[in-house]
């Protein structure tokens, strides 16, 4: 894609960059330039309490969906777990 884009920005008589595509757009974002050191720990920290809200909610989820399949097999098996053959 970097040597299309800079085809483009030739031909619209733009500044090319020599860099690839991570270098030019992403790094600027994922590495700001005056952004402190306080500031990176806490949107760090922030991150992971996001990442732990959303996966406890997804984990949840699977456990409700889990449980309800399961009641279903009890429900329409019941005597698969409590009546066993005397011998």
């Amino acid at each position: 894609m970097t040597y299309l884009e800079n085809w483009f920005l030739h031909k619209a008589n733009l500044i090319t960059y020599s860099g690839g595509f991570i270098q030019n757009y992403l790094v600027p974002i994922v590495y700001p330039v005056n952004i402190t050191k306080d500031l990176q720990i806490f949107l760090g920290i922030g991150i992971i309490v996001i990442n732990i809200v959303i996966y406890a909610f997804i984990i949840n989820k699977l456990k409700k969906i889990l449980n309800e399949k399961l009641l279903g097999i009890v429900v329409k098996f019941p005597y698969a777990l409590n009546n066993h053959p005397e011998t």
